[in-house]
């Protein structure tokens, strides 16, 4: 995710750089290993656990929550080269299901270190944001 945001001009371009010989993202998989180490010994290796499990539920939420609206965006847009049979059933079944693992007792337990994570994570892209919308206007 760092990985991508950066290359969207979404955090800094740092993130989207990849390694020379290997083409991966190197600093933006060292950053996110080297957060879930400080996250891993700050609390138990099942609130990291969690947490990656929680980010991941969340991005197929979203992906699951933008199938219908693209389904049925008619601007401008390409006709889809495959649609999915009952897509639009399978991914509300999906939002159903993940709102159901969200409200584990288990997760629910762990929900400070991961709101704190959010947190962090939404200040860092703000942040990014506010500051990257002032520098572009500053060199115009």
């Amino acid at each position: 995710l760092p990985f991508a945001m950066a290359e969207q001009g979404e955090l800094p371009s740092a993130l989207a750089q990849t390694h020379r010989r290997f083409k991966t993202p190197y600093i933006a998989i060292i950053l996110t290993a080297a957060a879930t180490l400080v996250l891993t010994i700050q609390s138990s290796f099942f609130t990291a656990v969690t947490i990656a499990t929680v980010t991941r539920l969340l991005v197929y939420a979203a992906t699951c929550l933008a199938l219908p609206v693209f389904r049925y965006r008619k601007q401008d847009v390409p006709e889809a080269k495959f649609t999915a049979p009952a897509g639009t059933v399978v991914s509300i079944l999906s939002i159903i299901i993940i709102v159901w693992l969200l409200t584990d007792k288990k997760v629910i337990n762990e929900g400070l270190p991961i709101l704190i994570a959010a947190g962090l994570g939404i200040v860092i892209y703000l942040a990014y944001r506010f500051l990257g919308n002032n520098r572009k206007a500053s060199e115009s």
